[in-house]
C-alpha cells in the first residue's frame, strides 16, 4: 500500500570552510544546497567560517567561543543533515575548518546524513574528499553519501560551477543525499531526482512491499514476507546504488545486505549508504 502524507520539514546546514568571499568552495556549497531544494522540501541554512568570525580561531575551548562562532558550532550540531565543502590547502582542509569540528560534540553527528565536497587549484587535490573528509565524518559516525564532489579552479566561471562532468557528479551526489533524507522518514512526499525520475517512500502492510514509480532501467521486484522479518520503509535509489543489492532481512527498519535468507530477486537497497553496502 502506497500513500503520502506531509513530511516534517528538515533543517539542512550547508557549511563551507572558506575564510573569504567570494569563494569557490562557497559557490560549490551553494550549488549543492540549491540543488537539494529542487528535490525536496527542506529549510536550508548557508554558513561559512566568515560567519563564525575571528573568535573561532582565538578559542582554545568551546567556552571561549564568541557568540558568532558558537552559533555556527551549534547550528552544525543541531542540523538534521549537513552539506559540507572546504577549500584545499597544501593537500588538506584548512586548520581553522578542522578546529571548528574539534569543538563539535563527538556524539552530535551520529547517524547524521552528510554530503561532502571540496575545491582546489587542480586535480591533484581531488582525493582529499575521500582521504580526509570522509574519515573525518567517519569518526563522528555520520552517514556520508557514496558520491563526493570535487571541483578545481577550471571548473568554475563567473562565480558558477560550469564543468559538465562536475555538474553531473554534483547532481548524482545530491540525488543520493535527498533519497537518504527521505528514506529516514517512514512517511514522505516524493523525491524529485535529478534524472527526472520520481520515487516515493513505500510502506508495507500485509504480504509484500510495493514500490511506486519504478524506472524501467532498474528491475525492482517485490520482497516476499518469508525473506524479510520486518520492514518499515523502502525507497528506490538507482542513482545512489548504481547497482543491485540482495537484502535478506531488515533490522529496525533498515534493509541489511546478505543472502542468508535465501533472497534470489534483485532489489535496490533502501539504506545501502547506511548499512555500508558497496553496490
Amino acid at each position: 500500500m502506497n500513500f503520502h502524507v506531509e513530511r516534517l520539514r528538515q533543517s539542512i546546514v550547508v557549511l563551507s570552510g572558506n575564510t573569504h568571499r567570494p569563494s569557490k568552495s562557497r559557490t560549490l556549497a551553494h550549488h549543492l544546497g540549491e540543488a537539494l531544494r529542487e528535490r525536496l522540501s527542506a529549510t536550508v541554512n548557508f554558513l561559512d567560517l566568515v560567519d563564525a568570525g575571528r573568535g573561532l580561531g582565538a578559542a582554545f575551548t568551546r567556552k571561549e567561543l564568541t557568540p558568532e562562532a558558537l552559533n555556527v558550532v551549534e547550528a552544525v550540531e543541531q542540523a538534521d543533515a549537513l552539506i559540507v565543502t572546504t577549500p584545499v590547502y597544501n593537500g588538506s582542509y584548512a586548520g581553522l575548518f578542522k578546529h571548528l569540528f574539534d569543538l563539535i560534540d563527538p556524539l552530535a553527528l551520529v547517524d547524521r546524513p552528510v554530503l561532502i565536497g571540496a575545491t582546489g587549484g587542480g586535480q591533484r587535490h581531488a582525493l582529499v574528499v575521500e582521504h580526509q573528509l570522509r574519515p573525518l565524518f567517519g569518526f563522528y559516525s555520520a552517514l556520508t553519501v557514496p558520491s563526493a564532489v570535487y571541483g578545481s579552479d577550471s571548473d568554475f566561471a563567473d562565480g558558477k560551477l560550469v564543468d559538465p562532468l562536475v555538474l553531473a557528479r554534483a547532481g548524482q551526489a545530491v540525488d543520493q543525499f535527498a533519497a537518504l533524507l527521505s528514506a529516514r522518514q517512514p512517511n514522505s512526499q516524493p523525491v524529485r531526482l535529478g534524472l527526472g525520475l520520481t520515487h516515493n517512500i513505500a510502506q508495507t502492510s500485509g504480504e509484500q512491499i510495493q514500490f511506486a514509480d519504478k524506472p524501467q532501467a532498474t528491475p525492482l521486484k517485490s520482497i516476499q514476507p518469508d525473506a524479510v522479518t520486518k520492514v518499515v520503509e523502502a525507497v528506490c535509489m538507482p542513482v545512489a546504488c548504481q547497482g543491485l543489492v540482495q537484502p535478506s532481512e531488515a533490522i529496525d527498519g533498515h534493509l541489511i545486505d546478505g543472502r542468508a535468507g535465501g533472497m534470489t530477486e534483485d532489489f535496490v537497497c533502501t539504506t545501502c549508504a547506511v548499512s555500508g553496502v558497496m553496490c
